[in-house]
């Protein structure tokens, strides 16, 4: 799948025709001059990067995981995106199977699930403050 930013390469489980993607990153991961920001896009990445297999569970690391039927229209799927509650101290999304929803939803939904900061490093960045959050 081509993002614009990068292109991923994920996986077919054969037995259900799901196609999976394990460790997409969608933000710059929070770090340094980021910590409490806004995240940022990702950078440009050359290649074609491996989807294959679950993204580090590291509290910086915003990945996102997205699971959808091999052949499925361009337009007009819903869209199920999961944010893993657990406690807002740890967990993580590979927790979840997204083929789950998938499956679910009569293979009429793409679901998507996010990875994203916990615990100490979960820290709502300052300008939430000025946008009545």
């Amino acid at each position: 799948v081509d993002l614009g930013y990068a292109m991923y390469q994920g996986s077919t489980d054969p037995s259900t025709n799901i196609s999976s993607f394990f460790s997409i990153l969608f933000a710059a991961p929070p770090i340094g001059a980021l910590w409490f920001q806004a995240p940022q896009a990702p950078n440009n990445e050359t290649g074609i990067q491996d989807a294959t297999s679950n993204a580090p569970q590291c509290y910086q690391a915003l990945y996102g995981r997205i699971g959808s039927k091999l052949r499925m229209p361009a337009k007009g799927l819903r869209v199920i995106v999961f944010i893993h509650s657990d406690g807002y101290h740890g967990g993580r999304a590979s927790l979840y199977h997204q083929a789950d929803l998938v499956t679910d939803s009569q293979n009429q939904a793409i679901a998507v699930f996010i990875q994203y900061r916990l615990g100490v490093f979960g820290n709502v960045y300052p300008s939430f403050q000025f946008c009545g959050y």
